[in-house]
């Protein structure tokens, strides 16, 4: 039996993620993409930690890509849709 929830809203939502780059890859990537762009990326992720001026631990996690696949269709004119 098929259940239909008609007041259930589908939310989309933006997740940014900090990833790097290495080589080739990384010359590519510096060339081509900006804050917004839609990117598939497969790496691993990788987290650090460091003290602050102030004495707190601060942490930072990545992103270290190994292959990226660039998403966005080449006009601007779909500007803001998503492809899928």
């Amino acid at each position: 039996m098929l259940q239909i929830f008609p007041r259930i809203k589908i939310k989309k939502i933006t997740e940014w993620h900090n990833i790097v780059a290495f080589g080739k890859l990384g010359e590519i990537c510096n060339a081509f993409l900006t804050k917004g762009k839609l990117v598939y990326v497969e790496g691993r992720i990788s987290t650090n930690s460091w003290k602050g001026n102030d004495d707190i631990k601060r942490y930072k996690t990545s992103i270290i890509i190994n292959n990226m696949i660039m998403l966005d269709s080449k006009s601007e004119d779909n500007e803001g849709e998503i492809p899928f």
